[in-house]
């Protein structure tokens, strides 16, 4: 038996719908676009959902670790707002378009989380008491917002940006 085969097959169908995306859009993301301000939500909103369903269904939900999980969505959002700062966009306020330079950060980015969400996933396959270890709970908490608020924080800023910007067509 070879552990890796076990837990890719094991694994199911739908992680490996939401790596594809992932993967596909942050192949996407290293180019320049011209996209909505809603599109570029998807993966902040689908990090949100994943990071708060995680929290509540796998851990204790207590003020501790609703606290670590928002301290470090916080610190995260900082950081990514920081990483987004320095970029230029362009807006087109009627048609409700935006251009943005590619995003080197935003591959990496998603298989890191991907990554560390599926081996957090496998451990707890392969002992689901290990959820009750505060250690374990505490990483995954803290991992899961702060890289899930380096998403938000980009958006913010992107979206931040698109609302200062003076509009111009970009047809």
């Amino acid at each position: 038996m070879n552990p890796v085969w076990d837990a890719l097959a094991n694994t199911p169908w739908w992680v490996y719908v939401l790596f594809y995306f992932f993967v596909s859009r942050g192949i996407k993301a290293r180019r320049p676009a011209v996209v909505s301000p809603a599109r570029l939500a998807v993966v902040p909103a689908i990090m949100m959902v994943w990071g708060g369903w995680s929290l509540a269904t796998l851990f204790p939900v207590t003020p501790l670790t609703l606290g670590s999980w928002a301290i470090a969505l916080v610190a995260g959002t900082a950081f990514g707002a920081w990483l987004a700062q320095g970029i230029h966009i362009r807006a087109d306020h009627e048609r409700g378009l935006l251009w943005r330079p590619g995003d080197p950060t935003f591959l990496p980015l998603v298989i890191a989380i991907f990554a560390l969400k599926y081996v957090f996933g496998y451990l707890l396959g392969v002992d689901p008491g290990i959820a009750r270890n505060p250690v374990f709970y505490f990483t995954d908490i803290v991992v899961s917002g702060l890289i899930t608020g380096i998403f938000v924080g980009k958006f913010a800023m992107v979206l931040h940006k698109y609302r200062e910007v003076p509009s111009q067509s970009l047809a």
